[in-house]
């Protein structure tokens, strides 16, 4: 998915068996930095009522996203996680917004069938990219229509931002695709990953103001 998930056919295009040592090493830094942020999470921000009814609509939506996708350019496609991801993490606590991570992986597995160090690169990737944009909302964001849409759009930019040059990165290791190649860093790849990512501003909206319209909105 884009932002962050690499097709396993392009992955494997090279006819590479495993990553390189530099690869993996970089890998284990990043699956490394996401497990101690979303341990830290735990001691973060305990959920309200309002927070667990907002969570238990979100994560089926976020659980079903990676069945609807599309492959576009080399090593990415589309689906609808980010909007979600990005949702979770205006108007939840940090530990939800992971959870809400987590529950897009099964469906994300079985449709990729990718080997297991992409899934779990893919996985630690969007923990790390969920959370800095949880933050960058909650530095920027605040009551108030103004202010949330001004989280909302410093969460998107930070998202995509970030789970674009993780996977970037990892691609010129693991694969040798420069940022160029990759298409990542594109005018088309960042414009279409930043609309995608800024729906879940107005997902936030109404999952904060009366999430019970959430289907109605979908």
């Amino acid at each position: 998915s884009v932002p962050a998930i690499a097709d396993q056919t392009g992955w494997q295009s090279k006819r590479v068996r495993r990553l390189p040592a530099n690869a993996s090493a970089y890998a284990a830094a990043v699956g490394l930095t996401a497990a101690v942020a979303a341990g830290a999470t735990v001691f973060l921000q305990e959920p309200s009522s309002s927070d667990l009814t907002a969570f238990a609509l979100l994560l089926p939506l976020a659980a079903l996203s990676p069945w609807f996708r599309v492959s576009v350019g080399r090593n990415t496609g589309f689906h609808t996680g980010p909007a979600f991801v990005v949702a979770a993490a205006l108007v939840l606590p940090p530990l939800l917004v992971v959870a809400v991570v987590l529950a897009m992986q099964p469906a994300q597995w079985l449709k990729d069938r990718a080997p297991w160090y992409i899934g779990t690169f893919n996985l630690t990737n969007y923990v790390l990219s969920a959370l800095t944009a949880a933050a960058a909302a909650d530095r920027v964001g605040g009551a108030g229509d103004g202010r949330f849409a001004v989280g909302g759009a410093a969460a998107v930019v930070v998202f995509v931002l970030v789970n674009h040059a993780l996977l970037a990165v990892m691609l010129r290791l693991g694969r040798g695709h420069s940022f160029r190649e990759s298409g990542l860093f594109s005018a088309d790849g960042l414009a279409a990953d930043t609309g995608l990512a800024a729906l879940g501003i107005a997902v936030g909206a109404f999952a904060e103001f009366n999430p019970w319209l959430l289907p109605a909105l979908l």
